[in-house]
């Protein structure tokens, strides 16, 4: 279970094509800002959102099938001004509510306990408050933690390493090795199985990780699957302790 859980004052707003597009990369797509409780939220855009997304234009994404959330109105170039209304009660729906009978099925699903620190923001942070068939997840992008933390990274491609025949447990060891060679991003973090990689933290919390793994000892194994026969997801519970005398580079 999670001992120490986070508490994000930020969270990224992340779209993913449909399951039948050809190209499933994930986009960047705006901010929600909040202290225990969602306040606002914001597009990315223009520069901003070129910079989130590996350079690829919001025009790319509109070719991809996105036009915005739909509860925020149309993602417009122009649109500056943050949301400030209804935007905790939107997003909130995105989670199961407290007052069901199996809501506690539903956090020991997350590996969550009830606990007064289990504001909202934790909670969609811990989640990633999912929902089939909409293709849109909040990401904590671990950019807050100073002390001791855990938590669910889902493992980015790790289809792509199934595909080659690779057997990975539930409960199997994982290894977290940066890449600060990598051609594609210096944040990068690869995941590995034995001697195999079966795929990468995501890269809005890569960077975060990183800066982390250098100050804090950190334990990972596969928490669980889900997903379709082709398209499955993967799941690591990761375990932050503060390292005494450990100290960035």
């Amino acid at each position: 279970m999670i001992k120490y859980l986070g508490q994000p004052s930020r969270l990224i707003l992340e779209w993913e094509p449909p399951i039948e597009a050809s190209d499933r990369k994930r986009w960047s797509i705006g901010e929600v800002i909040g202290n225990g409780v969602p306040s606002s939220f914001r597009y990315f855009t223009g520069t901003e959102f070129e910079n989130n997304n590996d350079g690829r234009t919001i025009h790319a994404a509109r070719q991809a099938g996105y036009w915005g959330f739909p509860a925020f109105g149309p993602h417009k170039d122009d649109l500056a001004k943050p949301i400030e209304t209804g935007v905790a009660e939107t997003l909130a729906r995105r989670l199961a509510a407290r007052s069901r009978s199996d809501f506690n099925d539903y956090l020991k699903h997350h590996l969550l306990q009830p606990s007064e620190m289990l504001t909202d923001m934790a909670l969609l942070g811990a989640t990633g408050a999912r929902l089939p068939g909409d293709g849109f997840a909040l990401t904590d992008p671990l950019d807050s933690i100073t002390s001791a933390q855990d938590m669910v990274i889902e493992l980015v491609g790790f289809r792509h390493y199934l595909d080659k025949g690779l057997a990975v447990p539930r409960g199997a060891v994982l290894q977290l090795q940066p890449e600060p060679d990598s051609e594609h991003d210096p944040d990068a973090i690869k995941v590995i199985y034995g001697t195999e990689t079966v795929g990468y933290i995501n890269r809005l919390q890569a960077k975060g990780l990183g800066r982390l793994i250098q100050t804090h000892d950190v334990s990972a194994y596969v928490h669980r699957f889900n997903g379709t026969p082709t398209r499955p997801r993967a799941y690591a519970f990761v375990q932050m302790r503060e390292a005494v005398g450990k100290v960035a580079a």
